[in-house]
């Protein structure tokens, strides 16, 4: 019928022309809109019909005040509303004609879909749609919201959403029809759930209700990419037994099999073997943006070190209580924090630093937590896997024109050698390092283990990393 820029101007010139007519007062009473008649006399207006047992009357303070004194006395419920001025009745005779007069001049209408008249309680014509003097009489006349209501309830697979914050229209609904499906799409101002988790429980409840989704709409905004799933192979093969006819009696004793038995041969233990380390390609030495998640033990620090003397941009990143930026090559966030790690990539972007290489020193540490207690176990977590997801979830969301390379370095995670010892709970970012780069293909993951202590010399630890830690792809 309008244009969204008409209908906020429309709005905006209706307002200021009520608010410009005589003021007035509206009380709710617990009287449907017919038992209400007999209460109006000449200074009141029935000025909204909610439901079959609930209505709105507008008035002068004056009649509304002994109104609600008369209905005290006769034991009928009734509330005054918070409003400056009697809407939907003669106090609003000053604003028609200058809203008639300004619709004169717009461009209306026939509705492209099927609404239902506030002024009439069934449904809207095209004749009233584009005849400015229907909209003007809503100032003035009641609001049919009931018995529009009773008309959407004719279909029996009719579903109400309220578009908007809060329950109120919600609940008058349930008062005409409770047994259908009544959604209500925002939460009230009060409420603790946040209005996306509300409005996307709305979605999921309107689909459950039969209605259809535009979901390409839905996730239009958002970034996607096609993954190929692994196929199955199917193998069919029958195993059936024919049973023998006569039953024979064994002639001689069966002998041990000295066949080996298949079951072995799927048994495995993982053996090292010796490789030399790789070096990389000396073309992209210069293109390189390192980010370096500096452990405690200070191998990161030399090594954003040695990085920085080979002219690469190399930017530490520790662990803090918050996002904090020191410089321009330094900064801090909470591990646990995912506004941290949104914050530490969105300034990267900002500052055209992404990096081209993350190294993820994290879980370094001298010690494992594994005999220290379950505490200690979800800190080990927090440093290592549950940080890699919210890196990858965070990185996820840009464009990268290149491959980023994780190298997620770790101390006496495997056990090369028997006499070593082991902190099994590092083991966990090993289900992350295989399983990133098949979600996100940009993204290459490697993952180095070291023996901490048979590093006794931090420079050689932080070569050692520079080299050996995936960073020869430079």
């Amino acid at each position: 019928i309008f244009s969204l820029e008409q209908a906020l101007a429309i709005v905006a010139l209706r307002g200021r022309l009520m608010q410009d007519c005589t003021g007035g007062a509206m009380l709710s009473v617990e009287l449907g809109a017919q038992e209400v008649e007999s209460y109006l006399g000449t200074e009141l207006t029935l000025a909204v019909s909610n439901t079959p047992e609930l209505s709105v009357i507008s008035g002068s303070y004056k009649a509304l005040e002994a109104l609600k004194k008369r209905l005290n006395e006769e034991g009928i419920a009734c509330r005054s509303l918070h409003t400056s001025h009697a809407f939907h009745s003669p106090l609003m005779e000053a604003a028609i004609a200058p809203l008639v007069q300004y619709l004169e001049n717009v461009s209306l209408h026939p509705p492209q879909i099927p609404l239902i008249s506030n002024l009439t309680g069934v449904q809207l014509t095209p004749e009233q749609a584009t005849d400015p003097k229907y909209w003007g009489q809503h100032l003035r006349q009641t609001v049919r919201f009931s018995e529009g209501v009773r008309e959407l309830l004719r279909d029996e697979t009719s579903v109400f959403l309220e578009v908007g914050s809060g329950k109120t229209l919600s609940t008058l609904v349930k008062q005409q029809g409770n047994e259908r499906v009544i959604i209500s799409s925002l939460p009230h101002p009060k409420d603790p759930i946040s209005p996306a988790k509300c409005l996307l429980g709305a979605l999921g409840r309107l689909w459950l209700a039969g209605v259809e989704v535009d979901w390409s709409g839905f996730y239009r905004d958002e970034k996607r990419d096609r993954l190929s799933l692994p196929t199955y192979p199917f193998e069919r093969q029958r195993y059936w037994v024919d049973p023998p006819t006569t039953v024979s009696q064994p002639t001689a004793t069966p002998q041990k099999s000295t066949k080996k038995s298949p079951v072995l041969e799927h048994l495995y233990a993982p053996q090292w073997t010796l490789a030399p380390l790789e070096t990389g390609s000396e073309n992209q030495a210069q293109l390189a943006r390192v980010l370096v998640l500096c452990d405690r033990c200070h191998l990161g620090e030399h090594l954003v070190q040695q990085l920085r003397s080979q002219g690469k941009t190399a930017i530490a990143v520790g662990i803090g209580d918050r996002f904090t930026r020191y410089g321009q090559k330094a900064y801090a966030i909470d591990p646990r924090s995912s506004e941290d790690y949104e914050a530490l990539f969105a300034d990267l972007r900002d500052r055209d630093r992404l990096p081209t290489h993350l190294v993820h020193l994290w879980t370094i540490d001298p010690e494992g937590y594994s005999h220290k207690g379950l505490t200690d176990i979800d800190r080990a977590q927090d440093l290592g896997f549950f940080s890699l997801l919210e890196i990858v979830r965070t990185a996820g969301k840009y464009k990268w024109s290149q491959p980023l390379h994780i190298h997620v370095v770790t101390n006496n995670m495997q056990a090369v050698t028997p006499d070593e010892s082991v902190y099994p709970e590092r083991a966990t970012v090993l289900g992350a390092v295989k399983v990133i780069p098949l979600e996100y293909p940009k993204f290459v993951c490697r993952s180095i283990d070291f023996d901490l202590l048979a590093l006794e010399d931090s420079d050689r630890a932080a070569e050692l990393l520079s080299f050996c830690g995936g960073l020869g792809e430079l």
